[in-house]
């Protein structure tokens, strides 16, 4: 902070000199303010004190606009920060609803009352037996290791391929009959 006082203490000492050596070297004529006249060191000083005053509130500003643009540097970072912590909240809800699926999958299959359904995420589908995938393969939807496999559900699967879920459904469920026996 003294820093910044000295500096435009600095400015403020430069600039009235200039001022200063500019006016005398003009020698202005008597000027009326006010409709007083003024003598020619009168005026001299008014213009130094108004030059000085606007100098100083040029320093002012000048300050405010640096404060501004830190500020606006250190929201930035504050913004990215913000991004970072959404994107990794959203990878690690991505990752628990995955693992819920798997022990909700893994409760049921203990149980014997798993079957597959129409809006079982694709992926759980394919967990469930090394041969889901083999099958699907062998009805057509070759789209089960495409990346946006992961976010559909059997069901929406067969749809982008113009095909009755049902008939598959039927033949994923008898892969689990096939297993328990």
């Amino acid at each position: 902070m003294q820093n910044k006082a000295k500096s435009s203490i600095g400015w403020l000492v430069i600039a009235t000199a200039l001022f200063l050596l500019i006016r005398l070297v003009l020698r202005p004529n008597i000027t009326v303010i006010f409709g007083k006249s003024l003598s020619p060191l009168t005026y001299q000083l008014v213009w130094t004190v108004l030059a000085t005053l606007g100098i100083w509130l040029c320093t002012v500003i000048h300050g405010n606009v640096s404060r501004l643009k830190q500020l606006s540097s250190s929201l930035d970072s504050f913004r990215d920060s913000l991004i970072r912590q959404e994107q990794e909240t959203r990878v690690a809800l991505r990752e628990l609803r995955e693992s819920l699926s798997k022990l909700r999958f893994e409760q049921l299959r203990r149980e014997g009352n798993f079957r597959f359904t129409k809006d079982m995420p694709l992926t759980e589908a394919l967990a469930v037996h090394p041969d889901v995938a083999k099958l699907l393969f062998q009805r057509g939807l070759a789209c089960v290791s495409c990346p946006s496999a992961a976010a559909e559900t059997i069901e929406q699967a067969v749809q982008v391929h113009g095909m009755d879920v049902e008939p598959i459904l039927q033949d994923l469920n008898k892969l689990l009959e096939n297993r328990k026996n």
